[in-house]
């Protein structure tokens, strides 16, 4: 065979040039700690079974960006594209905190993983999961860092954490991670998080009415396929979750829909009783179906329901878009 040799050389100098510079990137190139204000990106803000094929909303999760911690949260499908059009260094993400082992909840980790730990080549970072999801092998051994087989690649998570209800999780010497049970799927956990200067809950997918009276005084029970009627009284409802989220100062609450499958989620009508008297300064909704966005949009009235009914401030989070925490 034979070789034209300037070519060959050619190509040969470009490509060791090239993957020196990647790997000095990824795996040598020291990047600053985040010390800015607070705030959150959302990656995506949609949620359930047909948003995760039409993509009415993305499903990426969202970042929260505290003084000396980064977290992104719950990465579900799309989340590395996502990260790369919002200009998202992965590499300068400190801990993955994923509630439960649904799709749209976890999808997009491993790779998010791949990112943090530079590769794989440095025992960089926090997992934070429910431990249902090991036992269901929804992430693998590899991305665990238990991969004794796999040539080269000596990095992982420095610590993976099971999450346990009410254990409280140092993320820096400042900033603590408090589990919180959700009532959505096998197990599942939401989060308080509290710095010096702030607190901020994440509800996770999680049930809350339970039982309700109606307008004419009946007494109903949530069912699946049954929306909410007009309620007169929520007469039984998650009190825990209640008197928890209500302590926050900043909410981010997985809706999904405003009356509907209650069974599985807060909803509008939910989140109006859990803010109703609450120290809340400002709620951010997300995991929003398809149902409120085509075919028309209606998160913007469901917010406005909410904020009628409570006097706090209540946003419908948006894809790509940052907020700050003050």
């Amino acid at each position: 065979m034979r070789y034209d040799l300037e070519l060959y050389h050619q190509l040969s100098q470009y490509t060791m040039k090239v993957v020196e510079e990647d790997m000095h990137y990824w795996k040598e190139e020291e990047i600053p700690v985040y010390q800015g204000d607070p705030k959150i990106l959302f990656l995506g803000t949609g949620g359930n079974p047909a948003n995760l094929i039409e993509q009415a909303r993305q499903t990426g999760g969202f970042i929260l960006y505290l003084p000396g911690f980064t977290l992104a949260v719950d990465p579900g499908p799309g989340v590395i594209w996502h990260i790369n059009q919002n200009n998202v260094d992965p590499r300068g993400i400190n801990g993955i905190f994923i509630s439960h082992g649904h799709t749209d909840h976890y999808l997009g980790a491993p790779l998010l993983i791949e990112g943090m730990t530079r590769l794989m080549s440095q025992r960089r970072g926090v997992l934070l999961l429910a431990n249902a999801i090991l036992e269901e092998g929804l992430i693998s051994l590899f991305h665990q860092g238990l991969h004794q087989y796999h040539e080269g690649y000596v990095g992982g998570p420095a610590e993976v954490v099971t999450l346990c209800e009410g254990e409280k999780i140092n993320l820096t010497s400042e900033i603590t991670l408090t589990p919180v049970k959700a009532y959505h799927g096998k197990e599942n956990y939401g989060f308080v998080i509290n710095t010096p200067d702030i607190s901020i809950g994440y509800t996770s997918d999680t049930n809350y009415i339970m039982e309700y009276e109606d307008r004419e005084g009946t007494t109903k029970q949530v069912e699946k396929w049954i929306p909410i009627s007009p309620p007169g009284r929520i007469t039984q409802f998650r009190g825990d979750l209640k008197e928890i989220f209500s302590q926050v100062d900043y909410l981010i609450a997985n809706i999904s829909y405003f009356n509907l499958f209650a069974t599985r989620h807060i909803t509008a009508v939910g989140l109006a009783h859990l803010l109703k008297g609450s120290r809340v300064k400002c709620c951010l909704m997300t995991h929003l179906d398809v149902c409120c966005t085509r075919p028309e949009p209606m998160a913007e009235k469901m917010a406005d329901f909410v904020r009628d009914l409570t006097d706090i401030q209540v946003l419908v989070a948006e894809d790509n878009r940052e907020y700050y925490i003050k």
